[in-house]
């Protein structure tokens, strides 16, 4: 163990650093690029996804107006998934891409929530909404920094709007009482 790290001394490494890149600028940039055209295999994997909950949709909605939009978001997201095989493999579009499809994604989460007929309960639409935060990490070709912010964005819509559309739980002061006075 103490020769391994003694190595690791010796080649530049403290005993505590490690290093988030790479020293020369070109070997970096070229790693980079090397990582990010090998995510995009998972960007199509996200939008595929989004595909089958758009079918699924489509086969649930009870609306009009639900299945209309549900046939609109397959839509966009087949042609984002044609222009994801298809598209020219250096164009400055493919930054945005990642973008939006999540925006795709999270609309089709909020509009299952705000169109759905009868009552929002917490358990509406929960699958969804995991499934994207876990596929965002997964398969968007994305620093883990933006993954973050579109997994909040994701995690605070999903829960502002189960909150505002949900009905009054007449149990619910008891059990955050509980699970407050069972935590101290």
């Amino acid at each position: 163990m103490e020769a391994a790290a003694g190595a690791g001394a010796g080649a530049g490494a403290g005993a505590g650093s490690v290093r988030r890149a790479f020293r020369d600028a070109a070997v970096e940039r070229l790693y980079q690029s090397h990582s990010v055209r090998g995510r995009r295999a998972g960007l199509r994997c996200f939008v595929a996804a989004a595909m089958l909950y758009d079918a699924f949709a489509l086969a649930v909605a009870g609306d009009a107006l639900l299945l209309a939009l549900s046939g609109a978001l397959l839509a966009l997201n087949a042609a984002l998934l044609a222009w994801c095989v298809a598209g020219p493999p250096r164009c400055a579009v493919w930054a945005a891409v990642p973008h939006l499809a999540w925006h795709l994604a999270n609309s089709q989460l909020l509009a299952h929530l705000f169109l759905k007929q009868g009552e929002v309960t917490p358990r509406d639409a929960l699958g969804w909404a995991l499934l994207i935060d876990f596929l965002l990490f997964v398969t968007l070709p994305l620093r883990l920094r933006y993954c973050c912010m579109l997994s909040l964005g994701t995690c605070a819509s999903y829960l502002i709007a189960v909150a505002g559309l949900g009905g009054a739980d007449a149990l619910l002061a008891y059990q955050v009482h509980a699970a407050s006075s069972n935590s101290i």
